[in-house]
């Protein structure tokens, strides 16, 4: 007789690479709703549909299983984010570049697992991993509006005089007062950075 159960577990059997990605997908949404403080190996496992034993073949830690999900999930969202808003600055001109984090605050709202994620690990940056890779995340954010600026002065769109790394700062500054918004949960500041460009053209 066909035996059904190990033709449902053939079927389901992921590969070492699948299984990762898995717990990186299903993982992500627990440190969402949890918290990285709140959320143990535990409840990781049972989402993923695995054993603590099996988390633990591909993470060592909770720590590198979140800052992989950081990682992952955060350099997609970058990349998307880099994509939109240099399309936009090629359709829009000016106002596709102050509308900058705009544009990231829409992404974020399609996924706002990440978004927490992000709150999370700017959170726990008493940690010099956490803190590593909160810096390299606002590194790899001023790096791109320094390049965006000085591309909007080649196309005549920002003025030849303007300070292209005070400007860089500026908007990166701005994400951290989203960041900051989020986490503190302030409406009034959250409102007013859904309003505010992100560079003054004059």
């Amino acid at each position: 007789p066909i035996n059904t159960k190990l033709m449902k577990e053939a079927r389901t059997r992921l590969s070492a690479d699948e299984r990762r990605a898995s717990i990186l997908e299903r993982a992500k949404v627990v440190f969402a709703h949890l918290g990285y403080q709140q959320a143990g190996t535990r409840e990781i496992a049972s989402a993923c549909d695995i054993s603590e034993a099996t988390l633990y073949q591909h993470f060592r830690s909770k720590k590198q299983l979140f800052l992989e999900i950081f990682y992952h999930f955060g350099s997609q969202h970058h990349e998307r984010w880099k994509k939109q808003v240099s399309e936009h600055v090629q359709q829009k001109g000016r106002e596709g570049l102050e509308q900058a984090f705009i544009t990231y605050r829409v992404l974020c709202a399609a996924d706002p697992t990440l978004s927490q994620l992000l709150s999370q690990i700017f959170n726990e940056t008493n940690d010099p991993d956490m803190a590593q890779a909160a810096q390299r995340y606002l590194q790899s954010i001023r790096a791109f509006l320094y390049e965006l600026i000085e591309q909007a002065q080649t196309a005549g769109i920002v003025p030849s005089t303007t300070n292209v790394d005070i400007m860089a700062l500026q908007g990166t500054s701005i994400f951290v007062m989203m960041l900051v918004a989020r986490m503190v949960r302030d409406t009034s500041i959250d409102t007013w950075l859904s309003d505010t460009q992100l560079i003054l053209l004059g």
